[in-house]
This record gives C-alpha cells, structure tokens and sequence, in this order.
C-alpha cells in the first residue's frame, strides 16, 4: 500500500481532496496535516511514498517543509499545489526533476493520473514518466522558489563551506559560495549533495551578479534569448535601496486599502527587479510581467524626452478588459517607478490617480 501526505492550511479544502482521492485509489494510505510542522509529525512516524503540498501556509509553510525534506534527505516524489501553474512552468519542472505541478483550483482527474504515473514509476512500470523517482533536489526547490516568486536567502553549507543564493520576488539575483559569486557560485554548489540547507525569508543581496533566470542557467538560455530578463553590459548592477522599511509598509498598505486595488510593487527601472510588492492575489506579479512593464516604461520615458516632455511625464496606462495597470514614474527616485494593478470594473480612474499620488507621498515620509 502506498501512503500519500496532503498538506493545506485549508481544511475543507484538504479533506474534500482526501475524500476525492480515496475514491480515486483503493490501495492509498492518505494522510492529512494543515501545516508544515504537523506534516514533519507524519514524515517522523509514517513512510511517505508521495508529498502533495500546498506553499503559503501557517506556524511552517511549504518552502520550510520542503527544506525538511531536503535536510532529512528524505527522497520522497513531491508535488506542488500552485497558483502559477503553466504548461511552460511545468515542461520546465520536469526536466530539472521536480515531480509535478498542480494549478489550483485542483482538477482531481489530472492529479490522481500524475499520482498513478508517480507509482507506476516507482514500480518500474513506466518508462516516461515526468519527474525525478528519487525525490526533489536542491535545484528543483530553487525553481520552486523562482515560480513562486519568493523573496529569501537560502543559505547551503557543502563540507566545511558556505554558500548563499538570492531571490527576489522569484529572481534569483546573485550567488556566493567561498570565493566564487554570481553564476559560476551557482553551478558549484549545485555540483554538490548540500550538509544542510536553510532558509531566510529575506533577500540579503543588493548586488545583481546573475542576469539570467535560473531557468535559462539550468537550460543554457542565453541571457538574450527572448530578452526574458533585461540584462547589463557591466558585471555586477549595483543599486542602493532609496525606500527605509517604514516607508514601503506605509505605501503598501495604503495601496491595499484601495478595494481596486490588485497589488503594487516598486520596480528598479534598469534591472526590472522589483524590491517589494504587496497583493490580494497570489499570481500578481510574474517574470512574464516584469519582462513587459519594464521595457514599457523605459521606451515611453525615451521617448517623453525625445519631445522634450520628460519634465511632466507622470505615468504610462495600460488597459486590458479586466485590468487598469499603471506605470507611475518616481520623480525623486528616478531609478525606480511604481507599477499597480486595479479592477477595471470597480475603478474610477481618476480617483485612482489621486489615490496613487497620495499614497506615493508616504515613500517620502
């Protein structure tokens, strides 16, 4: 019999997933926790076959249990519940070894044919199957962090050696290890079994040394290939954080109080790196979209200049059916511009220009 680990914050959510499932699969063990830390409970006392795990969650999310299992060395298949669940995420989760993505809301029928693939592997039963048998690595947590757009600094002892690897809003930034920075760090402690693994949900890094996404690293993309990253002539970005804490937290929640409100982030104009960002929904900001703001907003302050109207250039509107999205230049900061997302279908635009204006001046505060 094979022993199945769900883990979600959410509890009817998680037991209408066991109960589908146990309807799916008569030879399952399903076991259920709302947490990361009651889920390392169940991985102490039970042998678990196959983790399917929520991320965002309390008291231990589901980046802290996947380092568990990471430092316990525990090689258990795990498939991730995600809101940003692509084709292309997926392909790509697959070939660094990840077992599997689920988008939510969860369709049963592809979750419990992955779970079947995930056996028939195990019993050598399948030749093809997507993922790794053995259980997820370093590199696959990485790629986890990076579709997920966390913000930490994972750190990673190999021997008797250091190693850290930065992340900012899903884009890995630099890396170090011993003497060694930026992409050649990143292959070299990916070259090893880690001792330990940890994780810190801040990024510590202001320096960019790595201009690619880890997924063009892994896969050999150039970093201009499909300009999926803006890159630099020079080796190293360097860029001094204008904003105290204060300020941002005052801005965001500001912003947040505005009912239209989807999320804002404050984007460093020549890199497209975003140094904080708050939403209601969990997919606000995305590479895909950074890849397209930040060119934006460059080639429209250009060409503002180019008439000789940079001096009351204020903002750049983009208007989908579902969405106003702002691009609103930061005069006093000119490195740095705000990008902000509203329901188009709850906003008065110019009261939502007003309302931008004046929870800008709380960057000033």
């Amino acid at each position: 019999m094979k022993t199945i680990l769900l883990v979600d914050d959410e509890p009817l959510f998680l037991s209408s997933l066991a109960d589908v499932l146990a309807n799916c699969f008569d030879d399952v063990l399903l076991l259920t926790a709302t947490n990361g830390m009651e889920a390392t409970r169940h991985l102490s006392e039970e042998k678990i076959d196959l983790i399917i795990t929520d991320l965002k969650m309390p008291v231990m999310d589901g980046f802290e249990l996947l380092v568990h299992v990471l430092n316990q060395e525990q090689h258990i298949p795990v498939i991730v519940m995600t809101a940003f669940g692509t084709p292309e995420k997926e392909e790509q989760a697959s070939a660094f070894g990840a077992v599997g993505w689920i988008e939510k809301p969860i369709d049963v029928q592809i979750l419990s044919l992955t779970i079947k693939e995930v056996f028939a592997r195990q019993e050598g039963l399948a030749r093809q199957v997507r993922g790794n048998l053995f259980g997820i690595s370093l590199a696959d947590f990485l790629f986890i962090l990076e579709n997920e757009q966390k913000t930490c600094t994972v750190t990673v002892k190999i021997n008797q050696k250091t190693g850290d690897l930065y992340f900012n809003g899903g884009v890995l930034v630099g890396a170090d290890f011993d003497l060694l920075h930026g992409e050649q760090a990143l292959r070299e402690i990916l070259s090893y079994e880690p001792n330990a693994i940890s994780l810190e949900n801040a990024c510590r890094k202001k320096e960019r040394t790595i201009h690619r996404s880890l997924s063009q690293i892994l896969s050999g993309v150039p970093a201009t290939d499909n300009g999926i990253l803006p890159s630099s002539q020079s080796a190293v970005d360097v860029y001094e954080l204008p904003f105290e804490e204060h300020q941002m937290k005052g801005f965001f929640d500001r912003m947040l109080q505005i009912g239209a409100c989807v999320g804002t982030a404050i984007i460093e104009r020549e890199t497209g790196i975003s140094i904080g960002s708050a939403s209601r929904t969990k997919g606000f900001l995305t590479e895909a979209t950074l890849q397209v703001v930040t060119p934006t907003m460059a080639t429209m302050q250009q060409q503002m200049a180019e008439m000789g109207l940079a001096s009351q250039f204020e903002d750049v509107l983009l208007v989908s059916k579902s969405q106003y999205q702002i691009l609103r230049s930061l005069p006093r900061h000119a490195d740095f511009f705000l990008f902000v997302a509203f329901q188009r279908e709850r906003s008065n635009l110019g009261m939502l220009r007003v309302q931008l204006a004046e929870a800008e001046q709380l960057l000033y505060q």
